[in-house]
């Protein structure tokens, strides 16, 4: 959602939000950041509003009232300056908005896109908080014994034949339909009634269907996820399990974390933390583009189960799934030669299974569900199990969101698993890390397969190269072969203590990355932000102002080199002076820890090429006919002819670097927080 000026570039076809879609495709001008950014898990096809001046509702005078054609939801947006300071959804209408119209007196309507209606809003006056509501395991009535973790009866267990990887967690999952209802199974897939006539899905599910996981470390259990289905839509939920692990409490929508033992840490911690993720992030995954029901979908079904009969038979003989065929006409039960016709993923640990679909299999349950047709992922990439390897838009094709400095990049590249930017990205820690929800470690068995397969694709077997050591660090693929070893503990203590000393030295960069979870905490046993951040630890802590200002000014972070606070500093960047009364403590976090994120246009960085092949970057201070200058990070100036400059665009990335509070514990990034609010 944009405020559109004359001349403005706001990033058509290149951009979807923040994320850079066509990312050689800016213009000539910087992209001006937009005003509301929404993610998938709520809105897929946005309807443009209308600034509410009624007098129905006083509460909503001012704001912006817009919604989305696809989830169905109304917000109302309001703004300080150039950033939304809240928006608040106001209402879940059963109607798509097509468009927005008011009458004389300022009131709202908008016309419905399936029914061609036209409809208002009315206030809800019976509308309350849900007591009833369960805030714990015990009180969903799906556990015979929570404390046992027994299911009731009538609550199935089933599996799945390729698993989630989440950082060495076992999953154990359920299915829970009321009373003899069951699944409805079109085999080549039906609209569900109040959704898209053009969107089919397979699986239909009763009104307040459940679908429900836990997650285990060792044996100690994490959190139970369930999946309700309303009758319109698929809502999460998450329980987290007391230390006792008698029951289990709701997570806030938001989500949460904790520190648990670790039973393999990576380094020398004990503990680790573990994120319960919020419900958005949640229907990130389960969406309307993979089904939403991820796991009970007959490719995964399609094996045997917990009794060691095929999982599709049995369930269908026992009316947990009916099967339906054209014009809705019923169909027996699965048997062995049917369920033999139905498509069904490899397992990625069956080594029995031929490598190329154990290998497809693993990305279809850990990527698939993002990378597929309008599933949300940044780029084209198409991972699902079904997609035709020349069809992926991965093997042989150049990566447009960075190549990490991995020599002749590909994202897959035959032959060459350490040109490859999905095993990279696989590899590493942090930001830029794939699977980013629900995964913060790598997988070593994952990556083995991965690289397994991105070897054989070529003629020519190309083998790990063997380094000394003293060339592990030299570079990106050296990095990745070091790291594995690392991964796999194959190197001794005295090899794995040196490199991870070494690695520490390094500063945020791709090889960094590699290494980041590995490294040793400090003596005082202090966590550094590494290159994944956890924005709610730091906001939760109470920062110190005068600790933060000496960060703010000291050489580590070198901060007054490109802002003024007062009279000291230097004026590269943004003035900071009275930044704590322009920004809300949330909006300046994610500023400072992801700098490239948002860029006001007069900040935006422009790269120069020049005909003799250099490349100069700074901010644009002239531009004419005879000359071009920049002013670099360091505060200098670059002046060059207008002759001379090959190509002049804008850049996507910020004058500051990523990674640079990388160094800092969560409490020191609150103290810098907390002297930057405070500036006003």
């Amino acid at each position: 959602m944009h405020r559109v000026e004359k001349g403005g570039n706001y990033g058509w076809a290149a951009m979807e939000g923040p994320q850079p879609i066509k990312p050689n495709k800016i213009g000539p001008t910087p992209i001006r950041p937009a005003l509301i950014e929404l993610p998938h898990t709520i809105a897929c096809s946005v309807t443009g509003g209308r600034v509410y001046r009624g007098k129905k509702f006083p509460e909503l005078r001012g704001a912006y009232v817009f919604g989305d054609w696809e989830t169905r939801r109304l917000w109302a947006a309001r703004f300080d300056g150039d950033r939304a300071k809240e928006m608040p959804e106001i209402a879940r209408p059963s109607v798509r908005i097509v468009a927005f119209g008011a009458d004389k007196d300022g009131e709202l309507y908008f016309l419905d896109y399936d029914g061609g209606t036209v409809h208002t809003i009315a206030r809800n006056d019976g509308a309350e908080k849900n007591t009833q509501f369960p805030t714990k395991l015990s009180d969903t009535g799906l556990f015979a014994s929570v404390k046992e973790h027994t299911p009731a009866t009538g609550v199935v267990p089933f599996a799945v034949s390729s698993r989630q990887w989440q950082d060495g967690a076992t999953a154990e999952h359920w299915a829970a339909f009321p009373g003899l209802s069951a699944a409805t199974y079109h085999a080549t897939g039906k609209p569900i009634p109040g959704m898209v006539s053009w969107h089919s899905f397979r699986m239909h599910f009763p009104k307040d269907a459940v679908l429900m996981r836990t997650l285990s470390l060792g044996s100690r259990r994490l959190e139970t996820q369930l999946m309700h289905y309303d009758g319109m839509d698929w809502r999460a939920y998450t329980f987290a399990w007391r230390d006792d692990q008698t029951d289990a409490d709701l997570v806030p929508a938001d989500g949460a974390e904790i520190e648990v033992p670790d039973p393999t840490p990576l380094g020398n911690a004990p503990k680790r933390h573990w994120q319960f993720h919020s419900r958005s992030q949640c229907m990130s995954c389960h969406s309307n583009q993979s089904e939403y029901a991820l796991a009970f979908l007959p490719e995964q079904l399609n094996r045997a189960g917990p009794d060691g009969r095929n999982q599709l038979v049995a369930l269908t003989e026992a009316g947990y799934i009916r099967r339906v065929g054209k014009g809705d006409k019923p169909l027996p039960p699965f048997d062995a030669e049917s369920v033999a016709r139905e498509r069904k993923i490899a397992d990625p640990r069956d080594a029995s299974e031929p490598l190329e679909a154990r290998a497809r299999g693993y990305l279809h349950a850990n990527c698939g569900h993002c990378h597929s047709d309008h599933g949300g992922g940044s780029v084209p990439l198409r991972l699902p199990f079904t997609v035709k390897p020349a069809d992926m838009k991965a093997i042989g094709v150049r990566p447009t969101r960075g190549d990490f400095g991995l020599p002749d990049a590909c994202i897959i590249k035959p032959g060459d698993p350490w040109a490859s930017t999905l095993y990279y990205r696989m590899a590493k820690f942090g930001r830029d890390r794939m699977p980013h929800i629900g995964a913060e470690r790598p997988d070593e068995a994952g990556l083995k397969l991965i690289e397994d397969w991105i070897t054989a694709m070529a003629s020519q077997e190309r083998k790990r190269p063997e380094l000394a050591p003293d060339q592990l660090l030299s570079d990106p693929t050296a990095a990745m072969i070091a790291a594995r070893k690392i991964g796999l503990g194959s190197l001794q203590l005295a090899e794995r203590n040196q490199l991870l000393a070494k690695a520490a030295k390094l500063p945020a960069s791709p090889i960094r990355d590699l290494f980041e979870g590995y490294l040793p905490q400090s003596e005082k046993g202090e966590r550094k932000l590494g290159s994944n951040p956890r924005p709610k630890t730091i906001l939760a802590l109470h920062g110190d102002a005068g600790r933060g200002a000496k960060l703010f000014w000291s050489t580590a972070l070198n901060c007054g080199s490109c802002h003024k606070i007062g009279n000291q500093g230097t004026p590269v960047g943004p003035d900071l002076s009275t930044i704590g009364k322009l920004r809300a403590r949330e909006d300046l976090l994610e500023s400072i820890l992801e700098p490239s994120r948002r860029i006001e246009p007069k900040y935006a960085v422009y790269v120069a090429q020049t005909m003799d092949g250099r490349s100069h970057s700074g901010l644009l201070l002239v531009r004419d006919e005879n000359k071009v200058v920049l002013r670099d990070a360091q505060n200098k100036e670059i002046a060059l002819a207008a002759k001379d400059v090959e190509m002049l665009q804008p850049s996507r990335l910020s004058l500051m670097p990523d990674g640079q509070m990388s160094g800092l514990t969560a409490l020191e990034a609150a103290d810098l927080l907390e002297y930057l609010i405070t500036r006003k």
